[in-house]
């Protein structure tokens, strides 16, 4: 069975506290009512990631993350020349949706 503890969503205080946590080994896995779930990151095959790589995670897709983010999330592994114009590129589907929108009755 893997170490986890439930936190009830009021002890979630702050942006630090959860940082705090996660230099703690701790994430949030899963939420369960008023309650977080949160597991060890060692026994759930993060390994040596760091924590504000587990946060920057929780985003649900890459278009939302900035390249500051970007560079953050990917670490070592991270190449300027692939993502040079990654703010235009981002834009691009918001951009597509604004003018198709603009051409509807």
């Amino acid at each position: 069975m893997k170490s986890e503890k439930r936190i009830h969503k009021r002890e979630y205080t702050s942006p630090e506290w959860y940082y705090a946590q996660l230099e703690q080994d701790w994430f949030c896995a899963d939420m369960a009512g008023d309650y977080m779930v949160m597991r060890k990151m060692s026994e759930c095959g993060y390994g040596d990631i760091t924590a504000p790589q587990a946060s920057i995670m929780k985003y649900a897709t890459i278009w939302e993350l900035n390249k500051e983010q970007i560079k953050i999330l990917l670490g070592k592994d991270y190449k300027e020349e692939l993502f040079s114009d990654w703010e235009t590129r981002r834009q691009q589907p918001l951009r597509e949706y604004k003018e198709w929108l603009s051409k509807q009755p």
